[in-house]
């Protein structure tokens, strides 16, 4: 729900009117400053103490609502969620992030694993990078993977991080394989085509 939507509905658990009997909008102060709203220093830290006698002082009220009802607000889809939605963090006041977690991680929430895959295609980054021997040549390993033929992928006959060896990353030990086929062979040795 919008911030505007759960101030509304905490207005109304409390049975206090959206506007006071000057005709000031009590919404308005809350989700955007009394300033903002046009209320005094003085006339909102009056009406502060009338409606949320139990507000903590040095917390707003929208934070105060927030913590009440176990919700948080995200910053960035600008959106009132349960606080479970949000990790916890214990260097603010609020103790939560103010990014939900779908906002936070969106293709984790959307593919199951994806952790998993971002930290293996790192891993392969890295194996790759140190495999590079001092005598390899890498613009003819450049050329090799630029000239990959559609469908195909860049195989290493020995793999960098295979079960039972593991090869380099030079151009000797590069070979173009199906993409089908390359992905069944895992970290496999494989003869060269």
């Amino acid at each position: 729900m919008t911030k505007e939507e759960f101030i509304l509905a905490e207005l109304k658990t409390r049975n206090i009117d959206r506007y006071t009997k000057t005709g000031k909008d009590i919404l308005l102060t809350i989700s955007k400053g009394y300033r903002e709203a046009g209320w005094s220093a003085a006339g909102h830290t009056k009406m502060s103490k009338k409606y949320f006698p139990d507000k903590p002082s040095g917390d707003t009220i929208f934070n105060f609502l927030l913590h009440r009802s176990q919700n948080g607000y995200c910053t960035h889809c600008s959106t009132v969620k349960n606080s479970s939605e949000f990790q916890n963090r214990s260097d603010n006041k609020t103790k939560t992030k103010s990014t939900c977690r779908s906002c936070q991680y969106p293709y984790k929430v959307e593919l199951q694993g994806y952790s998993y895959f971002a930290n293996s295609a790192a891993k392969y980054r890295a194996a790759k990078v140190s495999a590079i021997a001092p005598w390899a040549n890498l613009d003819r390993i450049a050329e090799i993977y630029d000239n990959c033929p559609e469908g195909y992928h860049v195989d290493h006959i020995f793999p960098l991080q295979g079960e039972t060896c593991c090869g380099l990353h030079v151009e000797n030990n590069l070979q173009y394989l199906p993409a089908k086929d390359n992905l069944s062979k895992s970290n496999k040795v494989s003869t060269p085509r």
